[in-house]
C-alpha cells in the first residue's frame, strides 16, 4: 500500500502564516502525491484489463483445453432450422376462432 502525506488544515494554517514559500512547498507535495496516485492507478488498470482478458479466455477462442474451462456450460447452437415465413396465421386468410359461449345447454 502507498503511504500518502496529506497535510492537516493545521498544516496548511502553518504554512500560511509561513508565508509564500511555505504554501507553495504544501502544494508541491500535494502534487507530488497526486502523480504518485496517478501512476499507481495507470499500473492497476493495466493489471485488470490483463486479468479481464486472461478471464475472457476459454477453449473456443484460445488454445487451453476445454476441461480448463470450468463448470460453464457451453452455449450450443440450435439445431432447428431457420423458417422463412414467420409464424402465425396467414394475413390474407380468415381463420376459425373459438367463440366464447355465455352458457353451454345440453339437449
Amino acid at each position: 500500500m502507498m503511504q500518502l502525506k496529506i497535510p492537516s488544515e493545521k498544516d496548511i494554517r502553518e504554512a500560511y502564516r509561513k508565508g509564500e514559500d511555505s504554501v507553495v512547498e504544501v502544494f508541491h507535495e500535494v502534487l507530488s502525491c497526486i502523480k504518485d496516485l496517478s501512476r499507481h492507478i495507470e499500473k492497476q488498470q493495466q493489471v485488470i484489463k490483463e486479468l479481464q482478458r486472461q478471464i475472457a479466455k476459454n477453449s473456443s477462442n484460445s488454445s487451453k483445453p476445454p476441461s480448463s474451462d470450468g463448470l460453464k456450460k457451453q452455449r450450443t447452437s440450435s439445431l432447428r432450422k431457420k423458417v422463412r415465413n414467420p409464424q402465425g396465421v396467414r394475413k390474407d386468410t380468415k381463420a376459425q376462432r373459438l367463440i366464447k359461449l355465455k352458457r353451454l345447454t345440453i339437449k
